[in-house]
């Protein structure tokens, strides 16, 4: 290992730090999470006159001032760190690479709420009950019927614009979203009245099209921003009086999870598709390179578990027919 005392509280370090978080940003990476906790290590480093360059002491002090935060935070900070001196360590520069002991084992359960039919019809409902404007009524309503109908992510929501929808060919296109991706996603025909009511309401509203081109118009007439859009949010999901796993409120990304999970219900349901093939195709969908991102948003339900009991148990039955067959054939010869 090279010594080269290029880092922490050097005037180069800082530059070390926006090269990585340049070279994460080109890799497709949003680096809003890892530039506040570079930062704030960086910080931490200067503030306490600590070595140049990264040491065990160094990482392990800066986690024990750390102990307030939520087991999730601190191993997305230690993966954060882990990363970045990593990358430190390849281009030759003299570091500690963070052990993944230095905080307690923390296995992450998904919660999320997966969404009825009911629940839809009191979210609609409930918007009616908010002071906010008709067309962000009808605005908000829209999203949520998406979201149900799409499983699309709360920002491929927001960053909607009006070439992106094709009502002739019943079409969404979604623009790099996630790792700059793009996607086309199939819509169904009760889809598309939805829509087209939608945009004949914002015609009446005199808002034929936004400033920014944007679909789904929001207060002042403008696109819908991430923080203002779990707010109203918040505020239906307590009005229709929806509860999740520990008395928590269900969010927009559940809408997700909730597509993914039904999806996969309806093709067990159905007995000439095959589960295993279909799955490639909803990972597709969803805009996942791979199946491991999917698995994240399927969550077992009773219904689930039964219909693919069943279809293991005749998957068991027909090997056996054929490991039978195949003996016979053997004794015979």
């Amino acid at each position: 290992m090279r010594k080269n005392k290029i880092l922490t509280n050097s005037s180069a370090s800082w530059k070390n730090i926006t090269n990585y978080l340049s070279y994460r940003k080109s890799l497709g990476h949003k680096i809003i999470n890892d530039f506040n906790y570079l930062r704030d290590f960086y910080n931490f480093i200067n503030a306490n006159k600590l070595p140049k360059i990264i040491d065990h002491n160094s990482v392990t002090s800066y986690f024990k001032s750390k102990e307030y935060l939520k087991p999730m935070s601190k191993k997305t900070l230690l993966t954060v760190l882990d990363q970045y001196c990593k990358y430190l360590y390849n281009i030759g520069v003299s570091t500690y690479i963070p052990s993944k002991n230095l905080i307690p084992k923390y296995s992450y359960i998904i919660r999320a709420y997966i969404y009825k039919r009911s629940d839809i019809i009191k979210l609609l409902e409930a918007i009616e009950q908010l002071r906010i404007s008709p067309l962000t009524m009808i605005t908000y309503k829209m999203l949520i019927c998406l979201a149900w109908c799409t499983g699309m992510r709360p920002t491929e929501l927001i960053n909607l614009n009006n070439s992106d929808v094709d009502l002739k060919n019943l079409t969404i296109e979604i623009r790099k979203t996630k790792f700059g991706k793009s996607r086309i996603v199939p819509i169904h025909k009760s889809t598309k009245k939805s829509l087209e009511l939608y945009i004949k309401k914002k015609s009446l509203a005199q808002i034929i099209e936004c400033k920014n081109d944007s679909f789904l118009i929001g207060t002042k007439n403008k696109r819908i921003n991430r923080k203002g859009l779990c707010e109203i949010f918040r505020n239906i999901a307590q009005k229709a009086g929806l509860r999740g796993n520990k008395n928590s409120l269900p969010t927009v990304k559940d809408f997700r999870h909730t597509f993914a999970t039904n999806t996969l219900n309806r093709c067990y349901r159905k007995k000439d598709l095959d589960p295993n093939i279909f799955l490639p195709v909803l990972s597709t969908y969803l805009g996942h390179s791979n199946l491991r991102d999917t698995q994240y948003y399927l969550h077992c339900s009773l219904e689930l578990l039964q219909r693919a009991s069943i279809t293991f148990e005749k998957s068991i039955i027909k090997r056996k027919i054929i490991r039978g067959k195949y003996e016979r054939k053997k004794i015979n010869s």
